[in-house]
């Protein structure tokens, strides 16, 4: 038994030792390579387990660690590193800056470059900055994220935001700035939903936009869509979203007993009549007899809580040779505002490369949208807050009323009906858009990694259908819209463009020159269609309000032109265009000692639409990177900082070539005469391009081991040969002529701050 028990005490007392040898106490100073200063908040954890501490002040550390254990080191702006405990006790290490974020690529017109190498004024956003705002259109992601950028929405289901890039740039042309999807042209993205987005670049100044031409003059904004990878499994995304929109901020307004105390007490004795009236029509109220038994909330009434969803399905993968993407959504939005109000939409994506051979790569894409939006009555909101409280929204002593039996303030000897649900119920503002977008390339790799060329067509097409009912309703003599007057209207728009665009590029780095040369061509075709038309409906005719299918105009055929007796005073419009334009463009990017930057574009752009069928647009850059520089090295607080400038011309071509002479009826009275006639405005028929020219002066820097950083900009743009109306001649109407000029200047700033809490734990803050 003795034996036994020295045997164990052994046992324990060279388990107690094997494992005091193994775990010691590790100390060591983690310092910058950049400029040996040691690191502060440095987190050092040991792989596998929860023990970690942080850097003192001074770069010092000490922690527990095992022998074959693993010290991890982790601080924002440098690359992580890793050591093996072995038998010592001390270990020091040099952390290397990350420069990884000063690495990212950004994509440019026709191509991409490092952050590093700009010298415009390019933003990014990130895709995932996007996903925590949804809504039913990307842009609106974009509000706050960008300086320079204003996005104006009035919130309605379906509603294309107005975006605006620095300022205002025309008066009569679009506003609205190009969108370059997979390299494929719109003017909105209203089809496009965030979840397909991979990446976004803004491009903001004209020395960035002018080598996308005369579309480009309101700015570009360039988006990358997700794609497959090369050797990769088949990855299968869903996510589902779900949520409540209510107003917010509503105006509080006077209930019935406010009211009328606010009434005797104005002594107004038309108010005071009306409360008299509304007390013999609805009765008075039990709990005060002097107030009348009615107490409407408008707002209220008008308005709902409106739900919004959205599903998303992207399924991504690729084998050796083939890269695929394909993704599908389903977005609903129901309005505020309580009438058929709504918007849905789905989309449908697909999007592959093949590698035919190693210097050969051929691709496409193709994407369906489809949408119904259903607009609100925008007059509702000025009869709700006119609205009195004493008025109910249905009044049952109107037996005759139809469909149903609204209320009517002039009853109550108001002047106005007040009451906004009968054009709430029996308006029908129903907009159908359907897209199809297909894009073809063939890519040449020439020189591997060197030379290559690139050739893309892209087929846009875009079908419109507007239909804008008023429906008939009867309350009173006063208060109806008679099947006489009620109307409908139809407008059909298709439109489509053809893009074809050669691309050749050349990249080489030789000693200490870094050189791109780009060159290319374009062409573009546009064709656009519409017809429209407006009518009364006869009493006799066939308008059912339970069938839908009877309340649209149809001209396909003889018969149904015959048949269809219900619409009355037809008033039929039409118009078609179609203009084209061949372009050369070509852009030279040089960097020396990756310090010193220049970059210049040339645009050469030529189009059918105005007598001037040729400008020019050049641009260029340049860039100092000062922390490059050997007597910034001791200057621990800067970690990068560059200054550059750019100026570009740009032009507009969204300006109509001509607009029509019009006639306005006009009349007077002379003698106790009346006479008619009609007042002209004159024909514009020889209008041209807008031109802008912009200067851009900035800094780019990080700053406190890349924790912060910090883009500042100055530009002045300035915007000549814009059409604006001026003083008419004797007995005409204004007229429009390229004599106008207009400038935007300003100062931006933003600052993104990145703090680190813990190895886990994170913070980013944005301004």
């Amino acid at each position: 038994m003795k034996t036994k028990i020295i045997v164990f005490l052994a046992f324990i007392c060279c388990s107690v030792f094997s494992l005091t040898a193994q775990e010691r106490n590790i100390t060591g100073t983690v310092s910058s390579a950049d400029d040996d200063m040691p690191l502060p908040g440095v987190s050092i954890i040991v792989q596998g387990t929860t023990r970690g501490v942080t850097t003192d002040f001074d770069g010092n550390y000490s922690i527990k660690a095992s022998q074959g254990e693993v010290l991890e080191y982790s601080f924002i702006g440098f690359t992580t590193q890793t050591v093996i405990v072995a038998n010592q006790s001390k270990i020091d290490v040099i952390m290397e800056t990350d420069t990884q974020a000063l690495e990212e690529i950004v994509v440019v017109g026709y191509g991409t470059q490092k952050k590093t190498d700009l010298t415009s004024a390019i933003a990014t956003i990130e895709p995932v900055d996007l996903k925590k705002t949804p809504a039913a259109q990307v842009v609106q992601g974009f509000q706050g994220k960008v300086a320079g950028v204003q996005i104006s929405s009035k919130g309605s289901p379906g509603e294309t935001p107005e975006i605006n890039i620095r300022g205002l740039n025309s008066l009569y042309g679009n506003s609205a700035p190009l969108f370059v999807v997979d390299g494929m042209f719109y003017r909105n993205i209203d089809f496009l939903n965030a979840s397909e987005i991979k990446d976004i670049s803004i491009l903001k100044d004209a020395s960035a936009s002018s080598i996308y031409g005369v579309r480009a003059a309101n700015g570009v904004v360039l988006i990358t869509t997700k794609s497959g990878s090369y050797e990769r499994e088949t990855e299968i995304e869903f996510t589902t979203r779900y949520g409540i929109q209510r107003a917010q901020n509503v105006l509080k307004m006077a209930n019935a007993e406010q009211f009328t105390v606010f009434a005797y007490e104005s002594g107004s004795q038309s108010e005071i009549a009306s409360i008299e009236k509304a007390m013999q029509r609805f009765g008075r109220s039990r709990i005060n007899p002097d107030i009348p038994n009615v107490n409407t909330d408008w707002y209220k009434e008008v308005l709902r809580d409106a739900s919004t969803s959205s599903n998303d399905l992207q399924i991504t993968g690729g084998s050796e040779k083939v890269a695929y993407s394909l993704g599908g959504n389903f977005f609903t939005q129901n309005g505020i505002l309580n009438m058929k109000n709504s918007y849905k939409r789905y989309n449908l994506r697909a999007k592959a490369d093949t590698k035919v051979k190693d210097w050969l790569t051929v691709g496409g894409s193709f994407l369906y949208s489809n949408s119904v939006k259903y607009d609100d009555e925008g007059s509702a909101w000025q009869l709700t807050y006119y609205a009195v409280p004493i008025l109910p929204v249905f009044d049952n002593n109107f037996t005759n009323a139809n469909p149903l039996p609204y209320s009517d303030a002039k009853e109550l000897g108001y002047r106005n009906n007040q009451n906004p649900f009968a054009l709430m119920d029996n308006s029908d503002k129903r907009g159908e858009r359907r897209r199809t977008t297909a894009g073809f390339f063939t890519k040449f790799q020439i020189v591997p990694d060197k030379l290559n060329f690139k050739s893309k067509l892209s087929y846009n097409y875009r079908a419109d259908n507007e239909r804008i009912l008023l429906l008939p309703y009867f309350v009173t003599d006063d208060y109806q819209r008679s099947l006489e007057k009620s109307s409908i209207t139809n407008n059909n728009r298709v439109r489509e463009d053809y893009v074809w665009d050669n691309v050749l590029t050349y990249t080489n780095s030789f000693n200490e020159h870094d050189l791109t040369l780009m060159a290319g061509t374009s062409y573009r075709e546009e064709k656009q269609n519409f017809f429209g038309t407006k009518g009364n409906f006869y009493p006799g005719g066939t308008f059912d309000r339970n069938k839908e299918n009877t309340w649209y105009i149809s001209y396909t055929s003889e018969e149904s032109r015959i048949s269809y007796n219900s619409v009355n005073g037809k008033n039929d419009r039409g118009e078609n265009f179609r203009f084209y334009g061949f372009s050369y463009f070509g852009r030279a990017a040089y960097k020396y000692k990756d310090r010193y930057l220049a970059y210049a574009t040339l645009r050469a752009e030529g189009s059918n639409k105005y007598d001037e069928t040729h400008v020019y647009l050049p641009s260029f850059g340049l860039g100092w990177i000062m922390s490059e520089e050997s007597f910034m090295s001791n200057l621990s607080l800067v970690n990068y900082l560059k200054f550059r400038a750019g100026w570009g011309r740009l032009a507009n071509d969204a300006v109509p070539a001509s607009i029509p002479q019009n006639a306005t009826p006009i009349s007077t009275v002379f003698n106790d005469t009346r006479y008619s006639g009609f007042q002209f405005s004159t024909a514009a028929d020889n209008i041209s391009w807008e031109f802008t020219e912009e200067l851009n002066i900035g800094i780019t820097s990080t700053l406190f081991n890349n924790q912060l950083s910090l883009e500042a900009d100055y530009f002045i743009k300035d915007t000549k040969n814009l059409v604006i109306p001026v003083l008419p001649l004797v007995g005409t109407e204004t007229s429009f002529q390229n004599v106008g000029s207009v400038r935007n200047k300003g100062f931006e700033i933003s600052g993104t701050w990145n703090g680190e809490i813990n190895e886990d734990f994170g913070y980013t803050i944005h301004k």
